[in-house]
């Protein structure tokens, strides 16, 4: 009987692992797009931006967040696909930082860091039920430590490559974040880029948004001019949503995960299971 049910779980664990690298469809949410004014009807909308456009010293990606197929805005999904060699030197780390920002150069910070868990980018087990709020060489080594992780050849250099960070905090009042490097808890550089979702066309974007500072974070931006449709503008934005979910966004997508502990998620997992029967 046991083995039965280990060979259940675990067909279920290698399904759903299966189906987050499938196919994925365009999403048609309807999420109120962020910003200093109200939508005023109408406009598509982008999910995904990049980690710190234009800046080489962090790369990656932010998605909006989904979960069985509703938008969840106090989350937002970051994939960081590189870090400066620097950052795995004693005494780096980073940290996120939500703003706002009404007018151009007023901003106003949450002086507080974001929390954020590490999801598995294969199997969406967390690392750790407790969030926390920095990203560093010491905090991804006590993750492997803590889960047993080395004989899976995770390390704390390569750990980004296999967990994705899932911030938290992210309400819609929240245009924006800064990721700031720091070492020896000075900041050695920072970066920032817009929170999705927000309209995929930069002309709606600066028509709805009338903050040239914000406009200037905007992924596609330096393209307002091209005469490029808004749908174009909508498929390019979701070219973003490729590079960190490998095809184009899904709402009801997999990898979007309830934040919970490892055992809630195999508990997660095994009830999905007993429903096939």
């Amino acid at each position: 009987m046991y083995k039965l049910m280990f060979r259940l779980l675990t067909v279920g664990l290698v399904a759903i692992g299966l189906s987050a690298c499938g196919a994925k469809t365009t999403s048609n949410s309807s999420t109120t797009p962020r910003g200093t004014l109200p939508p005023l009807g109408g406009g598509q909308l982008a999910e995904c931006t990049r980690v710190a456009p234009n800046n080489m010293y962090f790369n990656g990606q932010l998605a909006s967040y989904y979960y069985n197929g509703s938008s969840n805005n106090e989350f937002i999904q970051m994939n960081i696909t590189s870090v400066p060699a620097e950052f795995y030197s004693e005494g780096y780390s980073a940290q996120v930082f939500r703003f706002r920002e009404p007018t151009s150069g007023a901003r106003q910070y949450n002086q507080l860091p974001s929390r954020m868990y590490f999801v598995n980018k294969l199997t969406g087990s967390f690392a750790s039920n407790t969030p926390v709020d920095t990203l560093s060489r010491e905090v991804f080594q006590t993750m492997i430590t803590n889960n047993g992780l080395e004989p899976l050849n995770i390390t704390a250099t390569n750990f980004i490559d296999n967990y994705y960070v899932l911030l938290t905090g992210m309400e819609l009042q929240w245009e924006a974040v800064e990721v700031r490097l720091f070492n020896s808890g000075q900041v050695v550089t920072s970066a920032s880029s817009l929170l999705p979702p927000f309209f995929a066309d930069p002309n709606v974007y600066a028509s709805r948004i009338p903050v040239p500072a914000l406009h200037a974070l905007h992924p596609l931006m330096t393209m307002a001019g091209t005469g490029a449709s808004e749908a174009e503008f909508k498929r390019l934005a979701d070219e973003i949503c490729t590079s960190f979910f490998g095809t184009v966004r899904n709402t009801a997508s997999v990898e979007d995960v309830e934040p919970q502990s490892f055992m809630g998620w195999v508990k997660y997992v095994w009830n999905k299971v007993l429903a096939w029967f």
